[in-house]
């Protein structure tokens, strides 16, 4: 009987991996969410934004290069591309593009967000999915947008990224040449427009940002640039 306790007890005790049993390559991807996190947590700090770092997930372009994004709580998001160091995009503020999904991520870019399930890439938002011609397209985005990021490597990042340096500071991603924020000091001439620029449906969303770049920069520049435009 004292046998059958002993046995009994020794089957139940739960066990648990020790840091030697993880892969190397898993250790690697963990230390280097934990670095990009840390990249974010400054960036935040900088913003001076009420938001924390909650979790975060690896994406692929079509073409199999990769992105982190680090989904913040309660609200906001910071995607990475790790080879170049740059923030891609974010918002402090805006519902995560991959909320509820874990696997399978494709992302191609600002509103590209896409999820793989068998040959179909369906999008996040919309729930639009690509057809054949439109993946090769995505494939040409991908590489080019790659290659641009690359270019503007921020290399303060991609060190300590790489181990290169033990600390990453607010001060050090205020310094950085490719990770300064820069803010529209009279945004408030901005809020509550609702005519003059452009406003249409159907995907025309980058000359309506452009529209609104130009009609702002004609009201604080001091210079007439519509009607230059004319």
């Amino acid at each position: 009987m004292i046998l059958a306790l002993i046995l009994t007890a020794s089957l139940s005790v739960p066990t648990f991996a020790t840091t030697s049993e993880i892969p190397d390559a898993e250790l690697a991807e963990n230390s280097i969410d934990s670095k990009i996190e840390t990249v974010v947590e400054s960036k935040i700090a900088s913003a001076e934004a009420d938001i924390s770092v909650e979790a975060t997930k690896t994406l692929v372009d079509f073409s199999g290069n990769e992105y982190k994004l680090v989904e913040c709580y309660p609200s906001g998001y910071y995607i990475v591309h790790p080879e170049s160091g740059v923030i891609v995009e974010y918002s402090t503020n805006s519902p995560f593009p991959y909320e509820g999904y874990n696997t399978g991520l494709y992302y191609c870019g600002p509103t590209y967000y896409y999820i793989k399930s068998g040959d179909a890439y369906t999008h996040t938002i919309t729930n639009e999915n690509l057809n054949v011609e439109d993946v090769a397209e995505a494939v040409e985005i991908s590489d080019s947008l790659n290659t641009e990021l690359i270019v503007c490597k921020d290399e303060a990042v991609v060190n300590f990224i790489e181990g290169n340096t033990s600390e990453f500071s607010t001060d050090t991603a205020t310094r950085s040449t490719n990770s300064t924020d820069y803010w529209v000091t009279s945004y408030t001439w901005l809020q509550n427009r609702t005519s003059g620029f452009g406003y249409v449906s159907g995907g025309y969303c980058g000359y309506i940002a452009a529209n609104l770049i130009l009609k702002y920069w004609n009201y604080r520049g001091g210079i007439s640039l519509i009607g230059l435009m004319q």
